[in-house]
């Protein structure tokens, strides 16, 4: 019995799979944010210091509203970060100021996979709104053109959703060496709580990739059998 509702219950469980990431990037955000460190610099602040400590003074940092709405900007050149991450001193804005900041160094890198996703990011952004609606038209109308158009940028969506992994991957990894490198967390028990943020963080996007790529994989093997 349970053997026969193994693949139902797993498929339910890969459709929560979202949901879930989103509630544990919450709840350990928020857990964090209540810790002050010992450091007492806010958000801002640490930002604009790693940034000029590796020469990126054209980098701004700018406050944005809502919450986990932090983001680097590549056409501005800016750091985003919300309230609550640019005035707050906390162990979890710490650490989110330092995972923008590394997206910002990627870009004066050019972190291969970061340089893809921007090329991509135009065509992809239509893709994921009007990609199948395209094809489903041109389907439709036997107009292939508009057919393959849809399906190529459908699957320019996939790719860059794709790419974004190995930069947030990249861009964790990052901010911890430069939490550390900058003695910017004051013992175990802070960089623990850095850790466990941006962990959370990197599995929304984890399961996102895998969200995309799982079904065309079950769908390719059925095509095969």
């Amino acid at each position: 019995m349970i053997l026969e509702l193994l693949p139902e219950l797993l498929v339910t469980v890969f459709f929560l799979l979202p949901d879930c990431a989103q509630f544990i990037l919450r709840h350990t955000y928020r857990r964090y944010a209540m810790v002050l460190c010992q450091i007492g610099r806010n958000g801002a602040d640490i930002t604009r210091g790693l940034l000029d400590a590796r020469g990126l003074y054209h980098v701004g940092v700018e406050r944005v509203f809502g919450e986990l709405t932090d983001h680097y900007d590549p056409r501005r050149r800016v750091v985003c970060l919300s309230t609550r991450v640019y005035d707050g001193g906390t162990v979890a804005a710490l650490a989110v100021a330092a995972h923008e900041t590394g997206h910002a160094l990627q870009h004066d890198e050019r972190f291969a996979p970061l340089v893809i996703c921007n090329i991509m990011r135009p065509a992809a952004f239509v893709g994921s709104k009007f990609g199948l609606i395209l094809a489903m038209l041109g389907i439709l109308t036997s107009w292939w053109l508009i057919f393959a158009l849809g399906i190529i940028l459908f699957f320019t969506a996939i790719l860059s959703q794709i790419f974004t992994l190995p930069v947030e991957i990249d861009a964790t990894w990052r901010a911890l060496s430069l939490l550390r490198g900058e003695a910017l967390l004051a013992g175990a028990e802070e960089e623990k709580g850095a850790r466990k943020v941006l962990t959370a963080a990197a599995f929304t996007y984890a399961v996102a990739v895998l969200q995309i790529v799982f079904p065309l994989l079950r769908s390719l093997g059925r095509e095969r059998d």
